[in-house]
């Protein structure tokens, strides 16, 4: 598919793609390339991978698929954008959407796009996220619509009444990290990360990390090993 280069974007942008899928990741090179949005394109297989580039080199756009082996996509996106807080964040995503969108937008992420999502799709959503708005899909809309009309609540377990730092929080907690680990991560006062949980799990209603495990599962906010 040709691409033309209508959008003006930024000079000497670097850009990330982290995804396990290395096929996947060289045709998102090659449209990318094809934009010329970004002077450089980095790779990474894993969420820890993509945390070593950015912790090295200067990053202003990661695409990054929401089902990682290992560290998951949120709590990857969450830990780059502590280590770079300008980070422009494109989610990978085919889960509903519903699940992960309000967890990924408190997460700082700009977009949201299917894997099956065509060049021209990736150059409106990087061309939206460099002007500073927030771009979704319209197949993920649609299909977060069709849900809703069938009676499936696209909220779920209350992680939508959680604020941007609880959310954070909630998420490592959930992946097995203790609470001196997020304070350290997130850079905050131990006794204000259990501030954080403990007015999380007043919202989520549940009273242990055990539960807050299950709750994240069943609504995919973490992954099944």
């Amino acid at each position: 598919m040709l691409i033309t280069k209508t959008a003006q974007f930024p000079v000497r942008q670097s850009g990330l793609i982290v995804d396990y899928q290395e096929l996947f990741r060289a045709g998102l090179v090659r449209t990318i390339e094809a934009l010329g949005c970004c002077n450089r394109v980095f790779e990474a297989c894993s969420g820890e991978d993509g945390i070593e580039i950015v912790k090295t080199q200067k990053i202003d756009m990661v695409f990054i698929d929401a089902v990682l082996p290992g560290l998951d996509g949120l709590s990857t996106a969450i830990r780059l954008k502590e280590i770079q807080r300008e980070l422009k964040i494109v989610v990978l995503t085919d889960f509903r959407f519903g699940q992960v969108r309000h967890p990924m937008s408190t997460a700082g992420v700009s977009g949201y796009i299917t894997k099956s999502s065509a060049a021209t799709e990736v150059a409106e959503a990087i061309e939206a996220v460099y002007r500073g708005k927030v771009y979704f899909s319209p197949s993920l809309e649609e299909y977060n619509e069709g849900e809703a009309v069938n009676g499936v609540n696209p909220v779920c377990g209350g992680f939508d009444r959680l604020s941007r730092r609880e959310s954070q929080v909630v998420v490592l907690l959930a992946q097995g990290y203790k609470t001196a680990d997020v304070s350290r991560m997130l850079h905050l006062d131990s006794r204000t990360v259990s501030t954080y949980k403990r007015r999380s799990f007043e919202k989520l209603e549940i009273r242990s990390t055990a539960e807050l495990v299950r709750l994240a599962l069943s609504c995919g906010v973490l992954r099944s090993p």
